[in-house]
């Protein structure tokens, strides 16, 4: 199996991506929300530096494509 995103993509399937986010959301709004903030300068948001936001936008992205624990079995799974 290859590394990096390409990897992830590859096992990654639709019902999988749906899952991660709605369990979560949560998590995915407020990164998202906090690195949006900090880029149109509110005092709102909870990051203070640039490190902050892309780990908030990386944090959110994860959260969506992390891939599952346990792969399924069948054709399109494989």
């Amino acid at each position: 199996m290859s590394n990096g995103l390409i990897g992830y993509f590859k096992l990654q399937y639709p019902s999988n991506v749906i899952d991660n986010v709605v369990y979560n959301f949560g998590n995915i709004f407020d990164a998202f929300r906090d690195t949006i903030l900090f880029f149109v300068s509110s005092d709102r948001g909870e990051y203070n530096v640039p490190f902050e936001a892309g780990m908030g936008a990386g944090e959110a992205i994860w959260n969506i494509m992390k891939p599952p624990t346990k792969s399924k079995d069948g054709f399109p799974f494989k």
